[in-house]
């Protein structure tokens, strides 16, 4: 029947778990979710990425009255082979501002730009995100 003193402890040892279980960030708190843009950024070349590479992935207002200024950015980064998978919230406020943005996104190396999609940037439909979008980059690496 087990010693009748460690009861109490057992019982105030589960008490404090049951607690710790109540105050565990994000489990219990669903907050709204910003809309994303989201998918993956690839190349055709067969080119590894070596260790040090950033994506930088900017959402700019194509508008005329937007100057092209950035809705939103982000950098992560990336090696090995594509594709690489991208998450880029926006603020539905500034999205809903602009007409229709354009996805720009760069990989980075060793401070050079190696491949990027700035001759045909991704035009992105307000309506369909969350949908999950392809970006296929040029390779723009050019000798110096």
């Amino acid at each position: 029947m087990g010693n009748v003193r460690t009861w109490p402890a057992i019982g105030l040892l589960i008490l404090l778990l049951a607690g710790c279980a109540k105050e565990m960030p994000g489990e219990l708190r669903h907050e709204p979710s910003k809309p994303r843009i989201s998918g993956t950024i690839t190349y055709q070349e067969s080119i590894t990425l070596p260790s040090g590479s950033r994506i930088h992935i900017s959402l700019l207002d194509a508008a005329a009255e937007g100057n092209g200024r950035p809705i939103a950015t982000s950098e992560q980064p990336a090696s090995g082979l594509p594709p690489f998978a991208f998450d880029l919230p926006v603020d539905e406020a500034t999205l809903s501002a602009t007409g229709r943005p354009l996805l720009f996104v760069q990989i980075i190396v060793a401070g050079r730009p190696w491949f990027s999609n700035a001759i045909t940037p991704l035009a992105v439909d307000t309506k369909t995100l969350g949908t999950p979008v392809v970006v296929m980059l040029r390779n723009d690496m050019r000798p110096l």
